[in-house]
């Protein structure tokens, strides 16, 4: 099994507070997406040049929205999972990866990579800021293996826009997507505000009336995260259901009726807007499972 990485396109159109596009050809297997991201000049951008100039970020499958996140996101989702192995942001990249690289063989690790057999159309969309400051030039490289097969269970990312306006207390989000759905299974929630004068505080979330975590504390949970090599990101508070890194540790859906989270605030100011970005596994594949959830 050999893997490509190569160049599939220059994004073009970019301007203040433009939605630009690109395609990448849909065969072989896909385990990352990455965007260079320039100045005129050809310097990369660091980090937050990228984060400044670069909102919302869809991948597409054909009819499928396989990843609906922003850039700040994305580069933190690098980090959070990479750490671990002394991996960082690097100037100029912004790296979208399909695997789950935690899990112990690479059997396990590539299960959720795209399988393009079928498909029609891969693409990419990405919202520009209202007023550009540093980026000029967006180039498109895939990452592939030289391998056929259908699409199979893949990693899926949303962004959930959320607001709670209190200073402090505790916000309840009652209608988490994805209840009943024998298809879907939660890997991670990740909620993340701006402000720094608020704070999270402790996070509770239930799954038909069981708690799955019950007021867990920002540090306890941080402890939790690193023994997994998982490394928790400022201004993040991380839900992390897969840390067994085994490749059956996840939250189904199949039999959730109510699925809720409860964020408890604390600080001088409320968080105001602030997110959640699920990662959930689609289309799961239990084949020699081993476990059964209760």
């Amino acid at each position: 099994m050999f893997a490509y990485t190569i160049k599939q396109a220059n994004i073009t159109g970019i301007a203040n507070g433009a939605k630009v596009t690109g395609t990448v050809p849909a065969s072989g297997v896909h385990t990352a997406l990455y965007l260079r991201c320039l100045h005129s000049t050809g310097v990369a951008l660091t980090a937050a040049e990228i984060i400044a100039d670069i909102g919302d970020i869809v991948i597409r499958l054909g009819n499928r929205t396989i990843i609906d996140a922003d850039a700040r996101f994305l580069l933190a989702r690098q980090q959070y999972y990479g750490s671990a192995h002394s991996a960082d942001n690097v100037d100029g990249i912004i790296p979208i990866d399909y695997t789950r690289p935690y899990l112990e063989s690479p059997a396990e690790r590539i299960r959720t990579a795209l399988g393009m057999q079928g498909q029609t159309s891969y693409s990419i969309e990405i919202d520009l800021a209202a007023s550009l400051t540093h980026l000029a030039i967006i180039e498109v490289y895939s990452e592939s293996l030289d391998v056929v097969r259908p699409l199979g269970e893949y990693v899926e990312v949303r962004k959930l826009p959320l607001n709670f306006a209190s200073i402090a207390g505790t916000h309840e989000i009652g209608d988490m997507p994805g209840r009943m759905d024998n298809n879907r299974a939660y890997l991670a929630l990740h909620a993340y505000m701006a402000t720094t004068d608020a704070a999270f505080d402790v996070v509770t979330v239930k799954a038909n009336s069981r708690d799955v975590f019950a007021e867990v504390p920002v540090k306890l949970n941080q402890v939790n995260l690193e023994k997994a090599g998982r490394q928790a990101q400022t201004n993040f508070y991380h839900i992390d259901f897969a840390v067994k890194n085994h490749v059956q540790s996840r939250l189904r859906m199949g039999s959730i009726q109510d699925f809720r989270q409860q964020i408890t605030f604390s600080g001088t100011a409320a968080p105001g807007s602030y997110v959640c970005y699920t990662e959930s596994l689609v289309d799961i594949d239990d084949s020699g499972a081993g476990f059964t959830q209760k």
